[in-house]
């Protein structure tokens, strides 16, 4: 059984196999089996601002377990993954843990175009 760790009333983290996340975020993934999954209902409410105040607890979960983290919203269109990397990117250094940070934003291409999901990366380097 999966240990969880509790966040908070509306959270918690369990392994979850990568196999059965969408490929969307199966192509963002090392060749692991499992991640830990953010569940509970704040699932059913995602938008940009979880997004966002969501992911320093992905990075946590991540430092912790050593294994990417995930939030999933329930219909799957948008997400926040924290993924350790093997090898420093820039601007990490050899001795810096090193994190890619991936999330969905909603944007609208033009003026009168409906908000669609697109992709956001960033590089998050161990501080010491």
């Amino acid at each position: 059984m999966p240990r969880t760790v509790f966040t908070g009333a509306d959270a918690r983290f369990h392994d979850y196999a990568a196999r059965r996340l969408p490929k969307k975020i199966q192509e963002l993934l090392p060749a692991i089996s499992s991640v830990r999954f953010l569940d509970g209902p704040l699932r059913q409410h995602v938008f940009g601002g979880t997004l966002n105040e969501i992911r320093p607890m992905l990075i946590e979960e991540t430092e912790r377990s050593s294994k990417p983290s995930l939030l999933l919203s329930r219909d799957g269109s948008l997400f926040a993954l924290a993924v350790p990397t093997t090898e420093p990117v820039a601007p990490c250094t050899k001795s810096q843990k090193t994190l890619k940070i991936y999330w969905s934003d909603m944007v609208a291409h033009a003026p009168n175009e409906s908000l669609k999901p697109k992709m956001m990366t960033e590089t998050q380097c161990e501080s010491r």
